[in-house]
């Protein structure tokens, strides 16, 4: 039998093997720097819609409390990191007496107040609020000191009739516009969560304080309108002339992006202004 040789089985030269170890490097090399950018970017993204929420939650919190503050006696104190309002809770009208007429409000929001005092409206003149202090929570009243003829004022369906102690002075008359407050402190300080970061605090006089938002760059701050200018100023002016809140909100990421220089910022700023303004 004839026996043919076997074809010859050529084999990779060490220069081939080099090359082909160059351009995978090159290719993984490549593929490496896709993956990390694309990563990076996703951090980006995912930090920079962190910090907006971070602003914008914060906003709407500050909105709801500061929309409802009355002008002309609602402020407290004020500096550029910390501002104390009166925050209406509960709205209504005196019936008589200490009895009064409340609106119909969400009940986990009055029950978790805390109350500072009320305030009634002078009906005459300028119609100017008048403050009473007390802690005193109002008490059960009865519907029929409301609806009375002499009275004449009916209770929306969910509303409540209250007393309220001490009693409105002789000026609140019946039908008198009348609101509970509680007093809330937002500032500006260290935060606990965050150590070494700047947080946004709220907290209800006689109950506890919250953390709402971290971090905040150190320019975040409150800036403020005086009667009947159209900016806003870096002084607080007196409290009595405060018509509204320039809120600097500049936010920032927890944590700074890789190749990034420092973590990413959202500087939101926006205006609210106080309600029942008479003068």
């Amino acid at each position: 039998m004839k026996h043919f040789p076997e074809p010859h089985r050529r084999g990779f030269t060490l220069i081939e093997v080099m090359i082909a170890l160059v351009v995978m490097a090159i290719i993984g090399a490549t593929m490496t720097r896709l993956m990390t950018s694309q990563l990076r970017y996703f951090q980006m993204q995912s930090a920079q819609k962190a910090v907006r929420s971070i602003s914008r939650g914060t906003l709407n919190l500050l909105r709801r409390d500061l929309q409802m503050v009355e002008a002309t006696g609602g402020v407290t104190s004020a500096t550029n990191t910390k501002v104390v309002v009166k925050v209406p809770y509960g709205l209504g009208l005196v019936c008589t007496g200490s009895t009064i007429s409340l609106f119909p409000v969400d009940s986990l929001v009055y029950v978790q107040a805390v109350i500072a005092g009320y305030a009634w409206k002078d009906t005459s003149a300028l119609g100017a609020y008048s403050y009473v202090a007390t802690t005193t929570a109002p008490g059960v009243g009865t519907v029929g000191t409301c609806t009375a003829a002499a009275v004449g004022i009916t209770t929306l369906p969910k509303g409540f009739v209250l007393t309220v102690s001490p009693a409105p002075p002789a000026g609140a008359v019946t039908g008198s516009p009348i609101f509970l407050y509680q007093t809330v402190t937002y500032e500006l300080k260290a935060s606990t969560a965050v150590p070494g970061k700047t947080a946004l605090w709220r907290t209800v006089t006689g109950g506890t304080a919250s953390e709402l938002a971290v971090p905040f760059d150190t320019s975040a701050r409150f800036r403020y309108y005086a009667l009947d200018a159209d900016t806003s100023q870096i002084t607080p002016p007196a409290v009595g002339n405060i018509r509204g809140l320039d809120l600097q909100l500049d936010a920032l990421s927890e944590q700074t992006v890789a190749g990034r220089r420092g973590p990413e910022t959202s500087k939101l700023r926006t205006s609210v202004f106080f309600r029942n303004r008479i003068n």
